[in-house]
């Protein structure tokens, strides 16, 4: 039979844990996150709170743009923005989500490539540290990677919103 054919072999990819031997369960452990002697089960999770808190970027996004789109809408005759406008209230709306949130997607990667364990406590540290500066380190290159696709985003949606309101 053609390797193709064969891709997705459920006999195969899947494991049977009843039929391992300890060899294969080697292996497994092998394929895990290393974890040392001073490290628990617990750090393999040390980013989890500040990726939960992360959540609340797209909401700060939607809610921003969504209240720039009221503002500007209100008492016009048309309902609609123009290409320019969804560009620019999703570059403003991403702009304001990145930097309120921006300290948290930091403390996420510190606390995940560091031994700190305390996402308030990285937090602190680095206000100490470096003082506002330090919690924002790196933001520029968040900010070039999210707003441009975000204010596209945004601008697609507006057209594609208002194409299918007028089917």
């Amino acid at each position: 039979e053609d390797e193709q054919d064969n891709f997705f072999d459920p006999e195969e990819d899947f494991i049977d844990v009843e039929k391992k031997d300890d060899e294969d369960l080697k292996d497994l452990i092998v394929l895990s996150p290393p974890v040392s002697s001073t490290d628990n089960i617990a750090s393999l999770w040390k980013g989890l709170a500040p990726s939960l808190l992360l959540c609340s970027n797209p909401s700060i996004h939607y809610t921003v743009f969504d209240l720039l789109k009221a503002n500007l809408l209100d008492g016009r005759p048309k309902q609609n923005l123009s290409l320019l406008e969804a560009f620019a209230m999703g570059l403003i709306a991403k702009l304001t989500a990145t930097l309120a949130t921006y300290p948290l997607i930091r403390a996420k990667i510190l606390l995940m490539v560091t031994h700190r364990k305390s996402l308030l406590g990285c937090l602190i540290r680095e206000y100490k540290r470096d003082g506002v500066r330090g919690l924002y380190r790196g933001c520029n290159l968040q900010l070039a990677h999210t707003i441009l696709k975000s204010a596209l985003l945004m601008m697609v949606r507006e057209r594609i919103t208002a194409t299918t309101h007028n089917l």
